[in-house]
């Protein structure tokens, strides 16, 4: 897991994560930025990973 001292996750009191996806000073990522089913994916990991963490802490929850 990789780590830096970004602002915005430094005085988070939570678990915080900062997901940077694509740029639009890139023309290639600025292209797929429009396009509807790269939208949709990024939603889904984004939401497979909250839901993997989520898992994740409830099955540590219950080896205590």
């Amino acid at each position: 897991m990789k780590q830096a001292p970004f602002y915005v996750l430094i005085a988070a009191e939570m678990p915080a994560v900062l997901a940077v996806i694509s740029f639009i000073s890139n023309p290639k990522d600025a292209k797929r930025l429009q396009q509807e089913e790269y939208l949709n994916e990024i939603a889904d990991q984004i939401a497979a990973g909250v839901a993997g963490y989520v898992d994740h802490q409830a099955t540590a929850g219950l080896q205590l």
